[in-house]
């Protein structure tokens, strides 16, 4: 096996091997500051159809270059997300694929038609080994934040005033944000769009104008919503220790370290009274993701002669995917007692193998197909 790669090299290997297959794709975030750098994940729009390959050839190229372990699923966001993870278990490459139109949406805004996006994955430029669409970018980065009022991504990728790329459709952009919209784009600084922004607005213009897409597009998102509720809420783990404030600690310092991997570890005590422990499970412990795999970290405290719990049948929301004992012990072996069983879980239930192959899913979705 070669030696262990750099996340940048791994990337650039990846993106090689890609087009070697002739798979069609564009990075549309991830790639600002390469040559130097690359971004904490790599977001690739691609056709639904060639997904599942695009997986199982950049599963197998980063088992060449040192980074044996991997673990995906699919998010009813409407995406494959893929983490790559170095030998080490230090490190990861985390790649999200874009195949539906779904995951393009800004509440009640319905971004991206299938032809749309099939522009974007012909790609319309080229850095080093990899295909880019800058229109595909400018809407991640810059239209569907303002249309979600997510400003604090405003001032890095795009620096302000945003300048507008000549591939985005003047009339697609005007009929999407409005002039007030594309006003607010030209503003000075993030400080003079903040002041100006209106969510109600640039969102109210949209569906007057749109009343029925309006509709289709809630319909969607509830629908979705649902979904993610019942397929992709948080993994509940329950960890028996006679010091569960150990785990609280292990889990606090695991997270800078799991955020790399495509993790998000949270921690929970579990209370003494049996209704709200299933009410944890049901309710307070799933919390849907964002992007990353979320876990929630349940410490119970273990006493003496106690019956040890076990995993539930298949009850999802009333039971935990998974459960451990951790003994009584130092900080130090506590964290790594805690990452090895959160680690092992991961892999159980999500990870996978070189020449792995996908089951279908949601293959009725709007995805997009070439």
């Amino acid at each position: 096996m070669s030696e262990t790669m750099s996340r940048l090299r791994l990337a650039e290997e990846i993106a090689g091997a890609l087009e070697r297959e002739g798979i069609r794709y564009a990075v549309v975030h991830g790639t600002h500051g390469y040559p130097q750098t690359i971004g904490r994940d790599l977001d690739l729009a691609i056709a639904l159809e060639d997904a599942r390959k695009a997986i199982c050839v950049a599963a197998d190229k980063a088992a060449q270059c040192g980074y044996t372990k991997a673990f995906s699923r699919w998010s009813h966001w409407g995406l494959h997300q893929l983490s790559l993870i170095r030998e080490d278990e230090r490190e990861g490459l985390p790649i999200d694929f874009l195949c539906t139109t779904g995951v393009w949406r800004a509440k009640w805004i319905e971004l991206m038609r299938p032809d749309h996006m099939l522009r974007l994955i012909e790609s319309d430029k080229t850095i080093g080994p990899f295909r880019l669409s800058e229109e595909g970018t400018f809407i991640k980065a810059c239209i569907r934040p303002l249309l979600c009022g997510d400003l604090i991504r405003f001032g890095h990728e795009f620096p302000m005033p945003v300048s507008i790329p000549e591939q985005i459709d003047r009339e697609w952009l005007i009929d999407t944000i409005g002039p007030a919209g594309v006003s607010l784009l030209a503003s000075s600084s993030v400080e003079e769009l903040k002041a100006r922004y209106s969510l109600r607005r640039l969102q109210g213009r949209w569906i007057a104008r749109h009343p029925i897409g309006a509709l289709k597009s809630l319909a969607q998102s509830i629908f979705c919503r649902i979904q993610r509720a019942a397929f992709d809420a948080a993994d509940v783990i329950v960890v028996e220790t006679p010091r569960p404030d150990a785990v609280r600690q292990a889990v606090e310092a695991l997270k800078p370290e799991f955020k790399k991997l495509f993790l998000e570890p949270s921690y929970f005590e579990a209370p003494k009274n049996s209704i709200a422990m299933r009410l944890g499970f049901a309710l307070g412990w799933r919390k849907l993701p964002i992007s990353e795999f979320r876990l929630s970290v349940v410490a119970k405290e273990a006493n003496a002669g106690q019956r040890k719990m076990r995993p539930g049948k298949g009850r999802k929301f009333l039971d935990a995917e998974c459960y451990c004992a951790i003994p009584d012990s130092d900080a130090e072996a506590m964290r790594e007692q805690l990452r090895r069983s959160l680690l092992d879980f991961v892999y159980g239930r999500y990870g996978i193998r070189s020449g792995l192959s996908l089951k279908p899913e949601l293959e009725h979705t709007a995805g997009v197909r070439l």
